[in-house]
């Protein structure tokens, strides 16, 4: 993708002299163009909660989208994810299959892990040809009752970094200039609420200001020169005070103001400076990452000049103004987002009813376009949650965070029900990041190589030992049908590649020799990629750590830690008094689709699969003209119509055969040969061809019913990496529904893989464990750059 560049158009407003407009040269545009030809892609992982008990599952939603599009990727299937310690030794880690760009998976928190916290990343193999922060990164929380008796809460000790950051990188004798203020606690949380003073070096108070709930604050400051000036505040009792680094006495200051219409650009400097500017060239460059804007000024013999930019030059989004001199060195530098353009929406009324055992939740999302592409993901949480405090959100990890260097505390809470003054924190927060995550230096000498590929599934190279067979033949997978390969005289090796392999999947290779007769095949696979790949973080990005908190008037585990084992001895109980009924409950708990068993009543009932089938939401055609004489496709879930097409046609198992496309041998299926039969109509963890759901028929072994499929003479090879199956995400069962503990640490649902109806609707059944007050926690987007952010509280009647 090439970047496009352009002269930005500029409305000058209060200019305090008037230059013509002319071009510097073209080193800036044609470096930035090679800096910015190769397309980003970014990744945000939407996890079910923040703190975990041990023996729960951590369940992942992935979204990896282009980072200049902000639309969903079509470029990666291979997402890679690990969990690792504070000591960044990997505990976990997986291969995770991206369709359209989303990955649905979970990692179960199991004898591997114990009490502490943990770092959860996410990144593809293209993105190690960037240094930008474009991958996920996240700390959570992980408690084990059996070594952890009390619920912890970070203290914070009396080490405060207090930084004071004048806009734009510099703080110049005489010249007035903003300074925003972060003062944090030693895990890196801001202290709220200071009341701050700024004095002079005569201990005098110059000006006053105070921090909002996130520790961020600013000041206006006219520094004299031979002056110093420091911040006084107290804390628990305490004094504290922090000098602010002295005014510099000769350089230019930055100060930018967005208003209604435009936005303000004010360059200042003193007089000691300005002998030294005239007739200098400058440009102020505003880029996003992608596109850069530039235009060009002089001080001439005036010590301030501002400029109005028109807030629709403005890029949606993230827009980065730096001012460079006439060699290209950067100078000033701040960062300024516009709401403009930037589509977030939220839900209208949320509508409840009771069913039976369920609650029916339906959102409505009149704004969203039902055209487009959407997908959603749901946490479902007691309104008095501890166990979900994530600092991001879909809209904030892509919208904001890639752009700065430092981790954001609470980034999403200006992506949420934005208003105003959510607007004006935020640019107050951009005040404090300086320098954004881009580096000029990179820019210029050291744009991004192409050393890594994206990847889509893994490839292998055969190579033969010798040429004694005429054809191969390579016997399906879930994703791959079967495939007969003409092998030419002479010909030594060959190369496959988009090869989705899943869980214990193997290579399984035949071959007819020159005589045309099945032989062994001579071969050898070499597989690309072989392991996860490592993966460096930007050393200036630290994910904040969860802060836990104990139970409201409580102090230790005891109700959790008794809740919990009463539910390990109630499952024993179940599993070993009925041994027919654990067998049918372990298969129906191991799948995500819905499991139908068949007895003497319902074999009646419906007779044929194909019957049964067209009662499970598909359209069966028997018996038809032509063909192998039976075609499945899913129906509309909403029109309960539905024309077949390549994307709803499902996948369909016998006894873990996979039949590609010859679906005859279901036509005369009787129900007598069936000992159950799985649906799994969202198609997770079915890899690529999952569009049209899947269909597992397991026989019966003791009918007469003879495999589809019998193997002979063929090589088994074994995958050195594969992706790992989206398994039926496991919802823990709770002794109590009214305890602290439930409320506080417990989850009600966790929806990975949800889309609107076609009127915008969307629809969740819940169970209904009889608790009043839920929150949801949604993450979504649809696919024309609309994101979804928000946080629904329900209360449900009695």
């Amino acid at each position: 993708m090439k970047v496009k560049s352009y002269l930005l158009s500029l409305t000058f407003g209060l200019l305090l002299f008037s230059i013509p407009a002319f071009s510097q040269g073209t080193d800036l545009m044609s470096s930035y163009e090679d800096y910015a030809e190769l397309e980003r892609e970014v990744v945000y992982l939407h996890l079910n909660k923040s703190t975990y008990i041990k023996g729960e599952s951590i369940g992942i939603k992935a979204y990896v989208l282009d980072k200049a599009s902000k639309l969903l990727s079509t470029e990666t299937s291979n997402l890679y994810c690990t969990i690792s310690d504070l000591n960044n030794s990997i505990i976990k880690k997986k291969l995770l299959m991206v369709n359209n760009g989303i990955a649905i998976n979970d990692f179960t928190i199991d004898s591997l892990f114990t009490s502490g916290e943990y770092k959860i990343t996410a990144y593809t193999n293209w993105m190690k040809n960037f240094d930008e922060k474009n991958y996920f990164s996240q700390n959570i929380r992980i408690i084990d009752p059996e070594v952890e008796k009390e619920a912890k809460q970070l203290k914070a000790t009396s080490e405060i970094d207090a930084q004071f950051l004048p806009e734009g990188g510099h703080l110049v004798a005489n010249v007035e200039t903003i300074i925003g203020a972060v003062i944090k606690d030693n895990f890196g949380f801001g202290i709220p609420n200071l009341e701050c003073e700024v004095k002079d070096s005569e201990n005098n108070q110059v000006t006053s200001f105070k921090l909002n709930q996130f520790g961020l604050g600013q000041f206006s400051l006219t520094p004299q020169t031979g002056k110093a000036y420091k911040v006084s505040f107290k804390l628990d009792e305490k004094e504290y005070t922090f000098n602010i680094t002295a005014a510099e006495t000769r350089g230019i200051g930055l100060r930018v103001n967005q208003q209604k219409d435009n936005t303000f650009v004010t360059l200042k400097t003193n007089t000691t400076t300005l002998s030294s500017l005239q007739n200098q060239v400058y440009t102020i460059a505003l880029h996003n990452g992608n596109v850069l804007k530039e235009f060009n000024f002089r001080f001439n013999d005036e010590l301030e000049i501002v400029k109005a930019i028109s807030n629709s030059d403005l890029f949606p989004g993230i827009n980065i103004i730096t001012v460079l001199d006439a060699n290209n060195t950067p100078l000033l530098e701040r960062m300024l987002f516009n709401y403009e353009g930037v589509n977030l929406i939220t839900s209208g009324q949320p509508f409840v009813k009771k069913k039976g055992d369920s609650l029916l939740v339906s959102l409505p999302y009149k704004s969203l376009n039902v055209e487009e592409f959407n997908n959603f993901s749901i946490s479902v949480m007691p309104s008095n949650t501890r166990a979900y405090n994530h600092h991001e959100n879909i809209s904030s990890s892509i919208l904001l965070q890639p752009y700065v260097r430092g981790y954001i505390e609470n980034s999403h809470y200006y992506f949420q029900s934005v208003t105003p003054k959510k607007q004006y924190e935020l640019d107050v927060l951009l005040r404090t990041q300086g320098w954004s995550s881009y580096d000029w230096e990179t820019i210029f000498n050291d744009p991004p190589d192409y050393d890594y590929d994206f990847e889509n599934g893994i490839s292998y190279v055969a190579n033969f030992t010798n040429n004694n067979q005429q054809q191969l033949i390579i016997y399906p997978t879930l994703n791959s049908p079967l495939e007969i390969i003409e092998l030419q005289p002479g010909e030594m090796a060959f190369e496959k590649q988009e090869f989705f392999p899943i869980s214990d999947e193997k290579i399984e290779i035949g071959a007819i020799d020159n005589k045309g007769k099945p032989t062994t095949p001579n071969i050898a696979l070499n597989f690309s990629p072989k392991r996860i790949p490592d993966f460096k973080l930007a050393s200036s990005y630290t994910a904040l750590r969860p802060r836990e908190s104990g139970f409201s008037g409580m102090n230790n585990y005891n109700d959790f830690e008794n809740g919990w084992r009463k539910i390990e001895k109630l499952d024993e109980v179940i599993l070993t008094g009925k041994r027919k009924y654990t067998e049918v409950e372990k298969i129906k708990n191991s799948t995500i689709g819905k499991v139908q068993f068949f007895d003497d009543k319902n074999k009646q009932k419906w007779q044929s699969v194909g019957r049964y089938l067209s009662t499970r939401g598909f359209v069966v055609l028997e018996n038809k003209a032509g063909g192998n004489g039976f075609e499945i496709y899913r129906r509309n879930p909403a029109t309960f119509k539905g024309t077949k097409s390549a994307d709803n046609i499902p996948v369909v198992y016998i006894d873990d055969i996979i039949l590609h496309q010859d679906l005859g041998l279901l036509r005369d299926m009787r129900l007598d040969e069936i000992d159950y039969i799985e649906i799994n109509h969202s198609g997770v963890g079915a890899g690529m061809r999952g569009g049209g759901g899947v269909i597992k028929i397991k026989t019966n072994p003791m009918s007469s019913y003879e495999q589809p499929t019998k193997k002979v003479e063929h090589k088994s090879f074994d995958v050195p990496l594969k992706f790992d199956v989206t398994k039926r995400f496991y919802i823990p069962k709770y002794t109590s529904y009214e305890s602290n503990f439930f409320n506080e640490y417990g989850i009600i649902d966790w929806f990975s893989n949800v889309s609107t109806d076609i009127d915008g609707v969307l629809n969740l059944k819940l169970y209904n464990n009889q608790v009043t007050n839920l929150k949801l926690f949604i993450e979504g987007v649809s696919n024309d750059g609309t994101f979804i952010s928000e946080v629904k509280e329900l209360k449900i009647n009695e």
